[in-house]
């Protein structure tokens, strides 16, 4: 099955040429699509035919030091606009909304935040003093 993978903290200052990551990646398995991000630059996305390819350019290429930077390499969640847990194919955790309001008074300081799951599914909310 296709996978895709987040390659992140790329050199945001000198854009990477799409050649340079297809030869990095291209060792572990036949790489289906190449995207770099250019506006804003710092990431890409790299598309395995098979996911056991894209695992094995996780395990070897996260954390590895290139241009200078230490590569972050995951597998992708978001597929299409929808964020989706690629281990158990649920919807996974797409936005984190905190909001911290101050009003006068001593101790008047509030916070307030939810989890959104997905439309209308709220994980877990809360507020503090």
């Amino acid at each position: 099955m296709p996978t895709k993978l987040h390659v992140g903290n790329l050199d945001k200052e000198n854009p990477i040429d799409k050649g340079e990551l297809e030869d990095m990646f291209k060792e572990f398995g036949n790489i289906a699509d190449i995207w770099v991000a250019r506006q804003p630059p710092g990431f890409a996305f790299i598309t395995y035919d098979d996911e056991r390819d894209a695992e094995d350019a996780v395990k070897a290429l996260d954390g590895k030091n290139f241009h200078g930077q230490d590569l972050r390499v995951q597998i992708s969640t978001n597929t299409k606009g929808k964020a989706v847990d690629v281990e158990a194919g649920a919807p996974a955790v797409i936005a984190v909304a905190v909001a911290v309001i101050h009003a006068p008074g001593p101790g008047a300081l509030h916070a307030a935040g939810a989890v959104l799951q997905g439309p209308g599914v709220i994980l877990g909310a809360g507020a503090a003093e």
